[in-house]
């Protein structure tokens, strides 16, 4: 059937009339038709047609021609009564229209390299006319919705007030509400991130740690004995990928796994009672290397490589923790039954065969394990757990810990044992909301910021706009240590990526005008990862996206401290300190928005090849 609108709700049917008009030759003059507007709510659409085989007969077209036979070029429009307008095509440069008392006169060029066509006149009722109300308030609502979010979910359809006296009101009224930060809340894409990094921290990373590392550490752990540590009761995880690993005979029955380092058999991973390929086969004694096909739970999947090259999943799968109290180089800790422990949910990935990840346990309570007193969490990477009243055993992961640095609430310490400082320097953003402390670490005050003549130890120290802490107890999506994504074997350039489309698609968040708004602002200040240092990382840039989403200007009710107290709280005057953190974003001045982004390091390395802005002080 010919149906020239694309759009499921309009019917050939519909077509109130089929109207031909003069032919067109591929030579010769323009032709100039004289056209009455469109009725109220009816649209007419003006076509150039030209047959494109033999079957497409210009004489006898009608309503129930085949499509596939002819070439419809849109020429002009008119819809709702308005006048005669241009519509996206080839005439749409070249055509001239002149109206007057609803009607228009369409001088049309003839354009060259055409084969000889007509023109066709075809008058569409609008569909909406043949629905109820309810179905035409949905309908609006959602166009409304696909114009100001990056599209509508049925829940915000449903949730529509379709009770108001006026939609254009009640639509005035979501779009200021959308403007005001204290009805919506704002989604800081960088706060985002980093409340769902929960990654184990690789071992090439954890710098500090190995005596053959020479780079400075910069991420701390969870401790062991802290609510929220993170436990495995099974043996590989996605940090094993790669690993080369000995499988020994062990004296007492069964095989010992080893970890390997420089070809040398090491830590101790668990004793296993066979060892065999998916088919049964004894594997025995060897060296073997960990493969990327892999499951993280008790049982799942672990392909391995033996000293063939071949590639075999482990019979019985991901084996559970088991070993000796006197095994060498791990640390033992007892904890406490199991009902103290809450399993995380799992996520899959459809790498392969849908692997299953990051199955663990954490603990709910801080534990007083007379260990936990000396414990030294950066020597010990080795850490086995004996749960209470049960022969379980779980490994410890050494999984990350963010500390809040925020504008309004800047570390006093600058990041305890670690060995860069945590606290950005002052500056023009943050100046106002930075802090006396006497807390600071020594990574902090080998560090040149402002002098104060106190007569005791202490630093000014300041936040950084959306630098929060972690979720201890959330999903394991983000990494922050690793430089690719070991789960998705992905670069962790895609991870920026990932929270604009969580935050933009899932439906979850609430401020979708300001995200919109924000990345057509992304659009005109761009910056190009080709350009800039540390391109492969991902807060960085989120930090400098959220420019465009949330400037923050920090009010200083009281201007000055008391000097004497030297503490994160203390205040000037003994008096109590008192922020009110404007937020401005999207929908601030552009001045604004041009001075964040001429002082954002990230611009910095954009245009300036020599690095002089370095992205690694945000």
């Amino acid at each position: 059937m010919l149906n020239v609108i694309e759009d499921p709700r309009v019917t050939s049917n519909r077509v109130s009339s089929f109207s031909f008009l003069p032919s067109s030759s591929s030579t010769g003059d323009a032709t100039s038709l004289t056209l009455s507007n469109s009725e109220a709510s009816s649209l007419c659409m003006l076509f150039r047609v030209t047959a494109v085989s033999e079957a497409g007969d210009l004489s006898s077209l009608n309503k129930a021609s085949n499509l596939a036979d002819f070439h419809m070029a849109p020429v002009a429009r008119s819809y709702d009564g308005k006048d005669w307008q241009r519509t996206a095509g080839a005439y749409a440069q070249d055509l001239e229209i002149s109206c007057a008392s609803a009607e228009c006169i369409l001088n049309i060029p003839a354009l060259p390299n055409l084969k000889d066509g007509r023109f066709v006149l075809l008058p569409l009722e609008n569909p909406l006319l043949h629905e109820s109300a309810e179905y035409v308030a949905r309908a609006s609502v959602s166009r409304f919705f696909q114009r100001n979010t990056f599209g509508p979910t049925l829940a915000m359809i449903d949730d529509w007030n379709y009770g108001a006296a006026s939609m254009a009101s009640e639509m005035a009224s979501w779009v200021k509400n959308q403007i005001n930060a204290t009805v919506t809340s704002i989604t800081s894409h960088r706060e985002f991130f980093r409340k769902r990094v929960n990654g184990e921290l690789e071992r090439e990373e954890e710098a500090g740690i190995s005596s053959s590392s020479s780079r400075k550490q910069m991420f701390k752990v969870r401790n062991p004995c802290d609510a929220g540590s993170r436990w495995t009761t099974y043996t590989f995880s996605t940090d094993d990928y790669d690993r080369y690993i000995d499988v020994s005979v062990h004296p007492d029955g069964g095989y010992l796994i080893r970890e390997m380092e420089g070809g040398i058999a090491t830590v101790a991973r668990t004793i296993v009672s066979e060892w065999k390929d998916e088919e049964g086969n004894d594997l025995g004694a060897g060296t073997f290397k960990v493969e990327d096909k892999m499951d993280e739970f008790l049982g799942g999947r672990v392909e391995v490589e033996d000293s063939t090259g071949r590639d075999t999943y482990i019979l019985g799968g991901n084996p559970p923790v088991n070993l000796p109290a006197d095994t060498a180089n791990v640390t033992f800790i007892d904890l406490p039954t199991l009902d103290n422990f809450v399993q995380t949910p799992t996520i899959t990935f459809k790498k392969y065969n849908d692997e299953i990840y990051d199955e663990t346990l954490y603990l709910e309570t801080d534990l007083t394990e007379s260990l936990c007193s000396d414990f030294d969490v950066k020597h010990s990477l080795h850490v086995i757990g004996n749960i209470a009243n049960s022969n379980v055993q779980v490994r410890y992961g050494r999984y990350l810990e963010f500390e809040d640095n925020t504008l309004s609430n800047p570390s006093p310490s600058g990041g305890i044992d670690l060995e860069v400082c945590s606290n950005p320097l002052m500056d023009w953003k943050n100046a106002e909301s930075c802090r006396i402390s006497s807390e600071v670490s020594s990574a902090c005050t080998t560090r040149e910021k402002e002098n104060l003549d106190t007569g005791t130890s202490a630093m000014v120290v300041c936040g950084s706009p959306s630098e929060v802490s972690n979720d201890p107890y959330g999903q394991s999506i983000f990494s922050a240590a690793r430089t690719t994504d070991l789960k998705s074997k992905e670069d962790t350039k895609t991870q920026r990526e990932s929270v604009w489309s969580m935050i933009a698609m899932s439906g979850e968040t609430e401020d979708q005008l300001r995200q919109k708004v924000a990345w057509a602002l992304s659009q005109i200040l761009v910056i190009s990862p080709g350009q800039i240092e540390n391109y492969e990382q991902s807060e960085i840039y989120l930090h400098y996206y959220d420019i465009f989403v949330k400037v923050r200007q920090v009010e200083l009710m009281y201007k000055y401290c008391n000097l004497s107290a030297f503490h994160f709280t203390c205040l000037i005057y003994n008096t109590q300190i008192t922020f009110s953190l404007q937020q401005k974003n999207a929908f601030t001045n552009y001045f604004d928005i041009l001075k964040e982004v001429s002082f954002s390091p990230m611009m910095g390395g954009e245009l300036n090849d020599a690095y002089i802005y370095r992205s690694d002080l945000i």
